[in-house]
């Protein structure tokens, strides 16, 4: 508090307040910058002739015009709404509202006020209740009754004061520990700026800005990419990122050197990947409350963005599943750089068709035990969640879970292809591949499983569906639809046999609610693979696939060594050719000579093969 001590009009003053709250007052130490009048009044325990000069003090540092004040409730109602008031029960949820609820009168804002505080010791208070209390004092001390406003500020000083016993977890326990960081750091610096006069509230604003900034940089790697654990909670993180620079720009107090406010560019760039107009990833955000949320930010930090996409940010598209959005696409990849992005520190990658949308895109998150994925098409979600697997090898469970890492990452202008690996598995080598075929609208899943000898394996994999897909099974074929409104993907259980006469070790099949692979198969290797069409051009296309011969030095081999299939779809052919052994010469299948690892092409009209990605070996 730093404002000239009030003229006071005693005739107004209430009845006395209970003497613990004067005994409390006489126990806090102020610092010299104190209003006099306050000083004065809380070593005299005088609570009634205190909250007077509280009040004063408090509506003349922070003098809001109507303007202004309607402006800083904007704000914080988007980025309450985008979720950083990550608090639960109905006692935080009330709080709030007495914040967010203008029409409330005096009477009914403090007897509210008072409920909340009799329901919930201070020092069981939570960072989003106390740092509520704290926008409560800033935005409104006029407000509330005087004795009330005593109380609150008493509540939340004690709250503040026990939450600051609490240890900040160090940056190298993990992103989750971070997040917690985050919450106690606001509320200190929160505390620090509406109540410096106090000795018990925190004294050195750069040591919590230098934390903050580390918090910041722990987080995210030096392009602003979130590490993957951040990926849930990306939106609600910056919105209390900016919620934190609006405070600091209303108490006029610097937060943010320049490296960090590029991080939080780099950071908010990287939200819309995550967004599309028919879901945003990773987040029960609506799109339109994610796009509001993106725009506040843009404002709030003065991101530098190009007109065609401030003009994107205040549209509200409508939802024709047919006519695609307006989007520049040039303009685009110079604010948020290539489509495709991968990052093996954050333990993530995206793959995605265009900027244009809707798109075709394929999340894929890797830091825990089990990988997620979570694929659009054409904007419509088609699968999300774990991307899991089991194996057995000879009747006996292998473990499944640990960690994975990516081991092959490849981009341009007609694909889009990532390469897991699972580190742990031993005896068997795990390995995972996804390759979107960005200007068809084809996604291939593949795994392979490499032993150093025969065993009879199991291996069972699945990716629930997003959603409510109706399936559509054809009777001679091994060929599956998934069918929502008006979307429609094809699914070809690849490295089978086409025709359901023919007997296969493996099967492709749609069970409650999820796409699930089973293969079961006597050797020391195996290679499975589905390729899903979405495209409207090909949606009654015919199709045939088959197996194709791996050839080494003229002699042919068997499918736990080299695999080969071919796929053709109406005009459109595909060839997969997978070494599970190291070759000595390059191997041959259908005019690819290769000793890599994974070669996938395209057939022309002409038979040639062009190809698509080559993984070494």
């Amino acid at each position: 508090m730093t404002a000239a001590a009030p003229q006071l009009n005693h005739s107004s003053m209430p009845l006395p307040a209970d003497p613990t709250d004067a005994a409390w007052l006489q126990s806090q130490d102020f610092r010299r910058e104190a209003p006099e009048s306050a000083r004065k009044a809380a070593k005299q325990g005088n609570v009634p002739l205190f909250a007077a000069a509280l009040r004063e003090s408090l509506h003349s540092r922070f003098k809001l015009g109507k303007r202004q004040r309607s402006r800083v409730m904007e704000q914080l109602q988007t980025f309450r709404a985008a979720g950083c008031e990550t608090a639960t029960g109905s006692e935080a949820a009330s709080l709030s509202h007495c914040l967010f609820e203008s029409g409330t009168d005096t009477e009914e804002l403090s007897g509210r006020i008072e409920t909340i505080m009799a329901a919930i010791p201070a020092a069981q208070a939570d960072p989003q209740m106390l740092m509520a209390a704290q926008w409560l004092l800033v935005l409104f001390p006029q407000r509330i009754e005087l004795q009330t406003l005593f109380s609150l500020w008493r509540w939340t000083r004690e709250g503040c004061l026990a939450a600051q016993q609490t240890t900040l977890p160090s940056a190298e326990e993990g992103e989750e520990g971070n997040c917690t960081n985050l919450d106690l750091l606001e509320l200190r610096l929160l505390q620090r700026w509406v109540d410096g006069s106090l000795r018990t509230a925190p004294s050195s604003g750069s040591s919590l800005r230098k934390q903050l900034a580390q918090v910041l940089e722990s987080a995210t790697d030096e392009d602003g990419t979130p590490h993957s654990r951040w990926l849930p909670e990306l939106f609600p993180r910056l919105a209390q990122l900016a919620r934190l620079q609006t405070a600091a720009d209303l108490f006029r107090q610097p937060l943010w050197n320049r490296k960090s406010l590029k991080r939080i560019e780099a950071l908010w760039n990287h939200g819309w990947r995550l967004w599309s107009p028919e879901l945003v990833l990773c987040s029960t955000l609506s799109p339109g409350q994610t796009r509001a949320l993106l725009r506040e930010i843009a404002t709030v930090f003065s991101i530098k963005v190009p007109a065609p996409i401030k003009r994107f940010l205040r549209l509200n598209p409508a939802a024709k599943p047919d006519q695609p959005i307006a989007v520049n696409q040039a303009a685009w990849r110079k604010q948020f750089g290539k489509e495709n992005h991968q990052s093996d520190w954050a333990e993530w990658g995206v793959l995605r068709s265009a900027w244009s949308l809707p798109d075709d895109r394929c999340l894929i998150r890797h830091a825990g035990l089990i990988p997620t994925l979570d694929v659009l098409c054409q904007g419509v979600p088609f699968l999300q969640g774990n991307w899991s697997h089991t194996l057995e090898l000879d009747g006996q469970a292998i473990p499944t879970e640990g960690e994975w890492t990516c081991c092959c990452w490849y981009q341009d202008r007609q694909a889009a292809y990532l390469e897991l690996q699972l580190t742990n598995s031993r005896p068997a080598q795990v390995m995972r591949q996804i390759l979107l075929l960005r200007e068809e609208s084809v996604l291939i899943l593949g795994d392979a499983v490499r032993l150093p000898e025969s065993h009879h394996i199991h291996f069972r994999r699945t990716n629930p569906l997003a959603g409510n897909w109706q399936l559509e099974q054809d009777t001679a074929t091994r060929e599956l639809a998934l069918l929502s409104g008006t979307s429609r993907v094809r699914v070809f259980p690849w490295t089978s046999p086409q025709f359901r006469q023919e007997p296969s070790q493996e099967s492709t099949q749609v069970q409650a609610g999820q796409l699930v692979l089973d293969v079961q198969t006597q050797g020391s290797a195996f290679y499975a693979s589905t390729l899903l069409d979405w495209s409207k051009k090909r949606r009654e296309a015919d199709v045939d696939w088959q197996r194709l011969t791996v050839a080494e030095d003229g002699q042919p081999l068997p499918p736990h060594v080299a695999a080969a299939h071919r796929l053709r779809l109406g005009k459109k052919q595909w060839v997969t050719f997978h070494n599970l052994t190291r070759p000595l010469i390059p191997r041959t299948a259908l005019g690819i000579h290769s000793a890599s690892e994974t070669v996938i092409a395209e057939l022309g009209s002409n038979g040639d093969a062009r190809t698509l990605t080559e993984v070494e070996l």
